[in-house]
């Protein structure tokens, strides 16, 4: 999930640009990964990645502007336990 305003703090104001998550740092809209509306999800406000068993690499904005990488390792999207890598994708 990407935060949303309403994740935030009471009277915090919300600087992402660019939520969601993303194929490459250019971070174009047509390299978008993420959507608000899974399958069998009700939450229809946060953009959302879906998981794929196996690593994927994805890109997004922090709300200070700065990209990252987020690489994500699930043995299998249903174990429960998956690995999360964050770094400036400089």
């Amino acid at each position: 999930y990407f935060v949303t305003e309403a994740d935030l703090p009471p009277d915090t104001p919300y600087t992402h640009t660019q939520p969601g998550f993303f194929a490459t740092p250019a971070l174009a809209p047509g390299d978008k990964l993420s959507t608000t509306n899974i399958e069998g999800v009700t939450d229809t406000t946060h953009e959302k990645l879906p998981l794929v068993e196996g690593t994927q690499t994805v890109y997004l904005r922090d709300s200070d502007g700065e990209i990252f990488r987020l690489r994500i390792v699930a043995q299998g999207v249903d174990d429960g336990e998956i690995e999360v890598y964050l770094k400036p994708a400089r």
